[in-house]
């Protein structure tokens, strides 16, 4: 099965060089309907697309450049969003988010770096996601599936709680509005999106 990526210029391919962690598996494209989002707590310190070569991301959204790089065909199941692993695209943002914008203390410092504060997201790197997002859809429908949900990883893990971050699920917002999709139903083992980051979903606590 060919994917060809759709032409953009916010998006780039880097199958050819990309390796998984783990032996690839195939899947059929029918199963895939989700988008799950990630941050990736991390920035590439002038290394580029290059750091995130082995990773299990589909997409990388690279923060240097803000060009969205496609890993790994949307076929390829990886392991990167937990429950979601068997049907979904994961799509990961670099950068250190807070979990809720403008709140310190939902950002994430590790132990080597407690000084670290949160990075914001910029409107090129907007740009790139929904590129990437739009990208999938599209490769996904000429392969005879449907991309319907977009997932944040904190809803099929919990200890993932920032995971993307407010700032990211917002742009996931628009997304749905624009493209039709629906918000995925939180797994067993996840968080659902809190209001903090989607006001309609009153009462629910980050």
């Amino acid at each position: 099965m060919i994917f060809t990526l759709p032409d953009h210029p916010c998006l780039a391919d880097y199958r050819e060089h990309a390796d998984l962690e783990r032996n690839p598996k195939t899947r059929p494209i029918e199963v895939v309907d989700t988008i799950c989002l990630h941050q990736l707590s991390a920035a590439n310190f002038h290394r580029g697309i290059r750091r995130w070569k082995h990773k299990e991301y589909h997409w990388v959204v690279e923060c240097e450049d803000a060009r969205a790089y496609l890993m790994h065909d949307p076929n390829i199941r990886t392991h990167h969003g937990n429950g979601f692993n068997y049907r979904s695209v994961g799509l990961g943002v670099e950068g250190c988010y807070a979990g809720v914008e403008g709140d310190l203390d939902t950002f994430w410092r590790p132990a080597e770096d407690p000084d670290r504060q949160p990075m914001h997201l910029n409107c090129a790197m907007v740009g790139a996601i929904v590129a990437a997002i739009g990208a999938t859809c599209e490769m996904v429908k000429a392969a005879g599936g449907e991309i319907k949900y977009i997932g944040a990883h904190r809803q099929s893990s919990r200890s993932r709680r920032s995971d993307p971050g407010s700032a990211i699920w917002k742009v996931a917002l628009a997304c749905m509005e624009n493209m039709g999709l629906k918000e995925a139903k939180t797994l067993k083992h996840g968080r659902p999106i809190p209001e903090a980051w989607d006001p309609r979903n009153e009462g629910v606590r980050y």
